[in-house]
């Protein structure tokens, strides 16, 4: 397809992006202390092609993960999927 999801989930710069910082999150969360959480902030989520990079590695108990935009209706997307 041709919507700027699929650019951002397949264009090679972007998707290296993407590889490197799940692997970061994966290693910060490695490293947490037991009970501690990581929080991350994401500004300027639209489209969520981050948010679904690193969606593999999070877990509710582990990390708190916040999104903003300035456009209200990719912030109702990113909540309904």
């Amino acid at each position: 397809g041709g919507t700027i999801e699929h650019f951002y989930a397949n264009a090679p710069s972007i998707r290296l992006i993407n590889e490197t910082a799940l692997a970061l999150v994966r290693h910060v969360l490695t490293r947490c202390p037991q009970g501690h959480r990581l929080r991350v902030l994401e500004v300027g989520a639209a489209p969520g092609g981050l948010l679904s990079a690193i969606m593999p590695a999070l877990s509710p108990r582990q990390c708190e993960y916040v999104v903003s935009d300035k456009d209200e209706a990719a912030l109702e997307h990113l909540e309904a999927s």
